[in-house]
């Protein structure tokens, strides 16, 4: 099914065929109705025009300073101290209305020469709905690549909204999480652009907060999407030799000498307060059930939780109570979800197949 601002864009587009005696506004004229009328429903024309008309019209909303009566409407609306429904739907429209300028170079060159633009756009990000922010990511990540100056803008703007982007690559859907890997590669990766202090700054602030973890957590997921595997791939090959990542490595299980990593664990633990727990932890493995349907339970629960505790922000590990709040709903996450889901494919009244297909799995 399309999203709320798709089908609405479809049905206007219909009425504007149907209603040939209704005849579309100047860009002069659309300008003056929002002057006079700043309303949701004159931006939502605005939104569908800049869809079906032809570039001529744009350029005619660009030379008489339509860009800039958008972004003065959306400070106007991000400054109320409290906003109700309509509130909201002006900004989602607001920030359409930007996004429809974007697909011309006249356009992209208008939006980027309004003061402030994006830091409204980053703000609007907190009053939007769930398919409006993977928009304004999409919207960053374009702007993000245009050169080297705008770029260490989005990088300077963004520092605050660092950990929201991140939370959102777990407990999200595909399109979210593609969005926010996408600029981030938009951000560190993009060619060209010469590494700035402001660049490796940002890398140290993914990295601090658990950005290597959870890449691994997504390469383990099952039937990786092409889209998302893409934008891994991207984030791989842009951040291999960086030093602010030189800890980061893909997780290939085929190579891996497991008793090479528990002599380096056991090596980085000795001499610090963590290695008494070190030690008990191996103590209560050796105890934990290795076969049939409990086992294979056992051993992912484990795995999801310390994946967890890995991507954990430092904030989220400051006290006991908070580290378990966080921790225990990440690991919910999962369980309540893809695993689920895993489970309705097995034969529920078969315990032997769901042993059998749960020992495969472990294998």
């Amino acid at each position: 099914s399309f999203p709320i601002d798709k089908k609405w864009t479809l049905i206007c587009q219909q009425k504007f065929q149907q209603q040939e005696k209704e005849p579309i506004p100047s860009p002069e004229g659309l300008i003056e109705q929002l002057k006079a009328n700043p309303s949701v429903s004159v931006v939502r024309t605005l939104v569908i025009v800049l869809t079906t008309e032809p570039i001529s019209w744009a350029n005619g909303f660009i030379e008489h300073q339509g860009p800039d009566l958008l972004a003065d409407l959306l400070h106007e609306i991000l400054m109320k101290k409290e906003k109700d429904e309509s509130d909201l739907d002006f900004i989602t429209q607001l920030i359409l209305g930007l996004k429809g300028l974007l697909k011309w170079p006249a356009g992209l060159s208008a939006v980027l020469e309004l003061d402030g633009v994006i830091d409204l756009i980053l703000q609007s990000f907190d009053f939007v709905s769930k398919r409006m922010k993977i928009i304004i990511l999409q919207m960053l990540a374009v702007l993000a690549i245009t050169s080297p100056e705008v770029n260490k803008i989005v990088l300077e703007l963004i520092r605050p909204y660092i950990d929201k982007f991140l939370d959102l690559l777990t407990g999200t859907g595909l399109d979210m999480k593609v969005a926010v890997l996408t600029l981030i590669n938009a951000l560190i990766n993009a060619e060209g652009f010469d590494p700035s202090g402001e660049r490796d700054d940002i890398k140290k602030m993914l990295v601090n907060g658990g950005l290597p973890a959870k890449i691994r957590m997504l390469r383990r997921m099952d039937n990786l999407p092409e889209v998302l595997q893409t934008q891994l791939d991207v984030f791989e090959e842009g951040v291999d030799g960086d030093p602010n990542f030189s800890h980061y490595e893909k997780l290939d299980i085929s190579n891996i000498d497991v008793d090479q990593v528990f002599e380096t664990l056991k090596k980085q633990l000795q001499g610090t307060k963590a290695y008494e727990f070190f030690v008990m932890t191996m103590q209560h493995f050796l105890l934990v059930r290795k076969n049939g349907r409990e086992g294979a339970i056992s051993w992912e629960l484990i795995d999801r939780f310390v994946q967890s505790v890995a991507a954990a922000k430092d904030k989220d590990l400051s006290n006991r109570e908070t580290a378990l709040k966080v921790l225990f709903s990440d690991v919910s996450k999962h369980f309540d979800g893809s695993y689920i889901d895993d489970q309705k494919k097995l034969d529920v009244t078969s315990p032997k197949l769901q042993d059998k297909k749960l020992d495969e799995k472990s294998e």
